[in-house]
């Protein structure tokens, strides 16, 4: 069997996870805040992925982390472009929408590649992209800390 075929399904439950939790993270971040919001899926998605790495031995396993992490990124993907509203000057809006619109693209289209070339320096050992990942993740979350409101 091939590793799509066992990974394939925990995408869909990573996906319906998302679907099920975007509605609740905006209404949620209503209340405590769009940059909290975000934080709180980082720190999840972040715990997840250096855990993964253990935790991850079967594909039950597999689809139950995938679940939780498509919650965390509800809660980060959510919340990601209405804080640059809530934080950016409304004169500016299309020039912010603009630039976290390529921050987006590079890191979707830089990420695959990047990770690609770490599996095959490490050996093809695609364990270790769950590693890699929090790496990654706990850098977004560090960059957030900077993110402060605009004064008006």
């Amino acid at each position: 069997m091939k590793m799509w075929d066992r990974c394939q399904p925990g995408m869909y439950w990573q996906l319906a996870a998302f679907i099920l939790f975007a509605v609740p993270s905006g209404l949620i971040s209503e209340r405590v805040g769009r940059k909290r919001m975000i934080l709180i899926g980082l720190t999840g998605m972040t715990l997840l992925f250096s855990s993964g790495y253990f935790l991850i031995q079967n594909k039950i396993s597999l689809w139950v982390v995938l679940l939780l992490t498509g919650v965390s990124w509800a809660f980060v993907n959510v919340n990601g472009l209405p804080l640059v509203f809530d934080y950016g000057d409304a004169k500016q809006s299309g020039t912010y929408t603009g630039l976290y619109y390529v921050a987006a693209q590079a890191a979707a289209v830089s990420g695959p590649v990047i990770s690609g070339a770490v599996v095959q320096i490490l050996g093809n050992n695609y364990r270790l992209l769950w590693a890699v990942s929090a790496v990654y993740v706990l850098l977004a979350w560090l960059a957030l800390q900077g993110v402060k409101p605009r004064e008006d």
